[in-house]
């Protein structure tokens, strides 16, 4: 399964995709301009794991108006992880595989990052992958916004160093470090 998604993933690469090249000389980051290939994209995270917590959280998560969704699946585990805020004006409810959180798990800090970078992240879909071969993980992180939604998929091992370059990457590497530290 992991293999055909490797696959699949080259393919959709190679297609009008614009690549960025980040400080790291093993790391490139695709920008994938047109709807229908980010479409693929939808469906191989979808297929790489069937689980109904990660489906019933996309649901939620496209179905609310404001919210973050974050995926983490290592080689090994049947199932991955998820994290999902639901973010209204002033509030943000904290999700864990489909269960509220209670407490306080985000600091004060980070919401006001969130609140901030959620305003200004630009609608697009982007796929960080390593060129070296070590960590078989698939990272994905999903911001909706009312009218827009944006997707960080990575292939390969987490890097959150931000780099000087694309603007809408650094916000999104803020907001994927956010919800790492609370994942």
């Amino acid at each position: 399964m992991i293999k055909t998604f490797i696959a699949t993933l080259a393919v959709l690469v190679c297609c009008s995709c614009k690549s960025y090249m980040p400080t790291e000389p093993d790391l490139t980051i695709y920008t994938i301009p047109n709807k229908e290939d980010c479409a693929k994209l939808d469906e191989m995270y979808v297929g790489i794991e069937r689980s109904s917590n990660l489906i019933k959280e996309l649901d939620n998560l496209y179905r609310s108006k404001k919210g973050i969704l974050f995926y983490r699946w290592h080689d090994g585990q049947k199932y991955g992880k998820t994290t999902r805020l639901s973010i209204d004006d002033y509030f943000i409810t904290v999700y864990k595989n489909t269960l509220a959180v209670e407490g306080s798990v985000i600091t004060l800090a980070d919401q006001q990052l969130l609140f901030d970078n959620l305003e200004h992240i630009e609608a697009n879909c982007y796929l960080q992958q390593d060129k070296m071969v070590g960590e078989n993980s698939i990272y994905l992180l999903i911001i909706k916004n009312q009218f827009s939604i944006s997707k960080y998929f990575i292939d390969g091992s987490l890097n959150l160093e931000l780099e000087n370059g694309d603007e809408n990457i650094k916000k999104l590497k803020q907001v994927l470090a956010i919800m790492y530290r609370m994942h």
